[in-house]
């Protein structure tokens, strides 16, 4: 089971990694800069290219600020 915290950061972390990918960071600087696995990220990055290659774009609410909120959004262009 995963508490509602746990969820959180989870969902905060993908959403801060999403906006890092967006302004073309690297695995490896996406890594360091939010103190999280190699492997993580990589995982990350392969949900968000995965959907990409599906033509969804990711975080409706990512424009100019990071909202840190509990959902992500997932809508087709």
């Amino acid at each position: 089971n995963h508490s509602f915290e746990a969820i959180h950061r989870y969902i905060s972390c993908f959403k801060r990694t999403l906006l890092c990918y967006r302004k073309g960071l690297k695995m490896e600087e996406i890594s360091h800069a939010l103190g999280k696995s190699k492997r993580l990220i990589k995982q990350y990055l392969e949900i968000i290219e995965e959907y990409k290659t599906k033509g969804y774009v990711l975080g409706k609410q990512l424009g100019s600020g990071l909202n840190l909120g509990t959902s992500i959004y997932f809508y087709n262009k």
